[in-house]
């Protein structure tokens, strides 16, 4: 009888009887799930006008057709997932943005514009990577 209080003791306060610990059927707390990361369209500069905005896409597409004033150009990207993505400015030039699995990169690049023109940028990604852009003036 009394090994059998001592067991039911141990088990109400949590001593020991000797045996190896096992792991309980009822955690006492528990981790939440790690959410992943949600993509959005980066929020605007203050004082810049939007141009155009790219909701989230995945793989290759256009960002959309705009006018640019001779003035600096701000394109904010976001993007996610195993990989780089690849700005095309056309007459302009391109350049390289790293992108995360899990986590939302997210990069303001200033492009002087020389001229005012009309202009069509592009993105070339692997279909994996998720972006979206915000270009303002």
């Amino acid at each position: 009888m009394a090994a059998a209080a001592c067991g039911l003791v141990a088990v109400l306060a949590g001593c020991s009887t000797g045996a190896p610990d096992e792991p309980s059927a009822n955690p006492r707390s528990t981790t939440p799930a790690t959410k992943p990361a949600v993509l959005r369209v980066p929020k605007p500069e203050p004082d810049l006008k939007t141009l155009v905005v790219a909701k989230p896409h995945r793989g290759n597409g256009v960002i959309g057709t705009f006018k640019a004033t001779k003035a600096p150009l701000w394109l904010a990207i976001d993007c996610q997932g195993p990989g780089d993505l690849k700005l095309l400015m056309p007459g302009i030039g391109s350049f390289e943005i790293p992108c995360t699995q899990g986590r939302v990169n997210s990069t303001l690049n200033q492009i002087d514009v020389k001229k005012s023109r009309t202009l069509t940028p592009r993105i070339q990604a692997p279909h994996a990577v998720q972006w979206s852009v915000r270009v303002q003036q």
